[in-house]
């Protein structure tokens, strides 16, 4: 029985099997590979991923996107406000008033 056909039981179960023929040749990877019908990296593989001590399979979805913005950076820019000369002459306006109680004189 080949790596695809036991795959299709599930993932899990046909890296239990590589793992324990393994064991059984005495740690050849080659004739693992061989009789299985994989690459010696998919062995390898399935040694690093039992060295983890996490025989499933990991998540097909990308860790990051190109090109998406993140939701939470997306956020964080719409709270910001972009400053023109009017605004910044307001908000200037505003707190100098608020803070001495007098209106101040604008040199443009």
């Amino acid at each position: 029985m080949d790596d695809k056909q036991l795959r299709k039981a599930t993932p899990q179960a046909a890296r239990l099997a590589v793992l324990s023929y393994l064991e059984s040749v005495d740690g050849n990877i080659s004739r693992t590979a061989r009789v299985f019908g994989t690459k010696r990296s998919v062995v390898y593989d399935i040694l690093k991923k039992q060295a983890c001590g996490d025989l499933n399979d990991r998540s097909r979805a990308p860790r990051r996107q190109l090109g998406k913005t993140p939701t939470k950076s997306l956020s964080s820019q719409q709270d910001t406000r972009h400053y023109g000369i009017s605004s910044v002459g307001a908000d200037f306006v505003d707190n100098f008033a608020a803070s001495s109680g007098k209106m101040p004189t604008l040199l443009l």
